[in-house]
């Protein structure tokens, strides 16, 4: 039962009549595509979950902008107190301040020097604040960044 090559011809060309008649014919509502509604609803609510990233990444940022502050101002503190035990063999008690560049930052430090109920030892109070870049003013009216207290003996 073999079909000759036009009764194929024949029956592809029978059917294709038939939807020849859908050509002509509106499309279904599934077929057009989406409405300017659904492509604006869209556009709104991609918009908005990209804007709720952004405000992620934008704090990572500024989390580690106020981390790599601190990291920088703890180092501050520790070379001030390291520097004040190497030079001094016995620190004299009373405040001092300063400010240094650390980290491409600058930076104000006040350190305090308070007796101990030992008479043997000293305290060093250390507090690091940011100086602002804009008005290159001391960070005295600032909140301190880091503070730090060591013990020094005499020697």
């Amino acid at each position: 039962m073999r079909k000759s090559a036009t009764s194929i011809v024949k029956s592809k060309w029978a059917n294709s009549s038939a939807d020849s008649a859908k050509f002509g014919a509106p499309r279904s509502r599934r077929a057009r595509g989406f409405t300017l509604l659904e492509v604006v609803l869209a556009i709104a609510v991609l918009s908005s979950a990209l804007a709720a990233v952004m405000g992620v990444a934008i704090g990572q940022v500024r989390a580690e902008q106020r981390l790599n502050e601190r990291f920088f101002a703890g180092l501050v503190a520790k070379n001030v107190i390291s520097e004040t035990k190497l030079t001094e063999r016995w620190p004299a008690l009373g405040e001092r301040s300063g400010e240094v560049l650390q980290g491409q930052r600058r930076f104000s430090w006040e350190m305090r020097i308070l007796p101990t109920p030992s008479a043997q030892m000293r305290r060093i109070d250390v507090q690091v604040s940011a100086v602002s870049s804009q008005s290159q003013t001391s960070a005295a009216n600032a909140a301190p960044i880091v503070r730090l207290s060591a013990f020094s003996r005499q020697r």
